[in-house]
């Protein structure tokens, strides 16, 4: 039980690692794999705020038969609470549930920290029973707060290297 705590622990730095990326895109990828390690549902996806809409860049283990919407608009009761709320949703809470409309267990919002942006949204759609716990509803939040910094790290980073390749470098020369 010990070594498979161990590997876990070792999985989740790992993944974790790779989500430090440089670029946006790479965050994003990255984040499939945190998590998978840390939470491991069976349908989650990722969405981006593009122009007033969530649409869903990533989705895993989604089927074509899967009723889960890729967009969601404005107008929407479950771009309200993430987009315009920052609210957490959970399917156990009667409220939160009615809100999900059967697009899944957990939704989230993805928040750069530093400015209270919310630029997307983390939405697990299918989870073992027994794993929809308070642990998991907990290591959920700390996953979207962490993405958000990740993507907002990112795009400081682009940002800065758009403007000036060699501030990067900086003290090479």
């Amino acid at each position: 039980q010990v070594a498979g705590q161990i590997r876990t622990v070792l999985s989740t730095l790992r993944a974790l690692k790779n989500v430090e990326k440089s670029k946006p895109g790479e965050v994003l990828l990255g984040t499939l794999d945190l998590v998978d390690q840390t939470i491991g549902p069976r349908k989650f996806s990722l969405f981006v705020l593009n122009n007033n809409v969530l649409e869903a860049t990533t989705q895993r283990g989604w089927q074509a038969e899967d009723p889960f919407s890729p967009v969601f608009r404005a107008g929407s009761p479950l771009f309200q609470a993430i987009v315009g709320s920052r609210r957490f949703l959970c399917a156990a809470d009667p409220v939160d549930e009615a809100l999900l409309d059967g697009e899944g267990l957990l939704a989230g919002p993805l928040v750069y920290p530093e400015t209270g942006e919310v630029v997307g949204m983390l939405k697990l759609e299918d989870l073992d029973y027994y794993d929809l716990n308070l642990v998991t509803i907990e290591n959920f939040k700390g996953l979207c707060d962490w993405v958000g910094a990740a993507l907002s790290h990112a795009d400081q980073f682009e940002r800065v290297s758009a403007l000036n390749p060699m501030a990067l470098v900086g003290d090479l020369y």
